[in-house]
């Protein structure tokens, strides 16, 4: 009787602790169920980062945006006119007669003149040239501090009209501006004198002149050193000749040229206005 008595107790022990557990489980499953629900239901999903195999984390790729940046192409200036003096392919006037020499030898044009007179050679271009840089090596072979070697620029066809620049034997440099007077006289008109040039070499040494005609603007350099700039608006375009001058003090007067290239500007300065013309005919500096 007792023994029974024990195992109603047990069992009613067991029942009541089922019963506890039971209700734990339900009242912990109904909490967890109330805040998924105040939530929205929305579990945040956490997605793993892939990892290289040495453990660091694999970069982000970001995309590639497509430039919207135009590339323009520079432009470049047109050759107008090339010699290197291999041949006479070109067509200058060679000749020669008694007191001047035209020759093409050597790799070189050599002008010679004599009896103080000034020898000029026209540049065998096809058209007149307006906006241009023109490079020409040349060589002042013979001549004393009176003696000249040098360029027409924008000349008229008769060279009546032009800017002209002197190079003397002592080194000396000018650019002249020539024109007709109202009794059609010829008459030049220094624009610039320079004397002291550094970077020019003496009697017998090759030099490198590069005169830029860029609208009115001049722009003279001597071995690659700028040694003036100046504006004029009279000459718009014409053509180019070399010469060679011989002074009065000296017998004669030689130079050759050993190269030269005219090239367009491709950006040229506006169109040159015009200036007005005093009294006199001669064109105003």
């Amino acid at each position: 009787m007792g023994s029974e008595k024990k195992r109603q107790k047990r069992s009613i022990r067991l029942f009541v602790w089922v019963a506890l557990l039971l209700l734990i489980l339900i009242s912990g499953s109904v909490i967890f169920a109330a805040k998924i629900k105040g939530s929205g239901g929305n579990i945040a999903q956490i997605v793993p980062t892939a990892t290289a195999a040495n453990g660091a984390k694999t970069p982000a790729v970001t995309p590639t945006v497509p430039s919207t940046t135009t590339n323009t192409a520079t432009p470049t200036p047109t050759t107008l006119f090339h010699e290197d003096f291999l041949d006479n392919r070109n067509g200058w006037a060679v000749s020669s007669s008694a007191g001047y020499i035209r020759s093409m030898a050597d790799n070189k044009l050599t002008l010679s003149v004599a009896e103080h007179k000034i020898l000029i050679e026209n540049v065998p271009t096809s058209a007149p040239l307006s906006n241009f840089t023109l490079d020409v090596s040349y060589i002042l072979e013979k001549a004393d501090k009176n003696d000249r070697v040098g360029l027409y620029l924008r000349g008229d066809s008769n060279l009546d009209h032009d800017y002209r620049i002197d190079i003397f034997g002592n080194n000396t440099i000018t650019i002249n501006k020539e024109y007709l007077d109202d009794n059609k006289l010829p008459q030049s008109m220094v624009l610039s004198t320079i004397t002291k040039i550094p970077s020019i070499k003496k009697i017998g040494y090759e030099n490198r002149l590069e005169v830029s005609m860029n609208g009115p603007q001049i722009v003279l350099k001597v071995n690659g050193v700028e040694v003036k700039k100046l504006e004029d608006y009279d000459y718009t375009k014409g053509q180019v000749a070399l010469f060679v001058n011989n002074g009065w003090s000296s017998d004669e007067a030689t130079a050759s040229f050993t190269s030269m290239d005219v090239e367009s500007i491709v950006d040229p300065l506006p169109d040159m206005t015009p200036t007005a013309t005093p009294s006199d005919g001669s064109p105003t500096p």
